[in-house]
């Protein structure tokens, strides 16, 4: 977060109970115009490299993989043979 172009915090903490003191998560804070304009490139470098996602596709983030995980495919599963019971002993012999 860059403030007035001067004051700038990085890290991990948010602003909750959990990471103030089960967490153990830290920010730097910096009063300094340099580290400020410095700062603000490299988020405007990322926003460049970045990509407007959609609601729809935020709320359908996993889901394939959670399905492909739940109801494989035969086209996912071909190759890897039938599962075979591993029975008391684990090493095969």
């Amino acid at each position: 977060m860059i403030v007035d172009g001067v004051w700038a915090t990085i890290g991990s903490t948010n602003f909750d109970n959990r990471s103030f003191a089960l967490n153990e998560e830290l920010n730097v804070a910096v009063y300094d115009r340099k580290i400020a304009r410095q700062l603000e490139q490299i988020f405007a470098a990322d926003l460049k490299r970045s990509r407007k996602v959609s609601y729809e596709e935020w709320d359908a983030r996993g889901r394939n993989f959670l399905s492909s995980l739940l109801f494989p495919s035969r086209s996912n599963c071909e190759g890897r043979g039938s599962p075979q019971p591993m029975g008391d002993n684990l090493h095969g012999s």
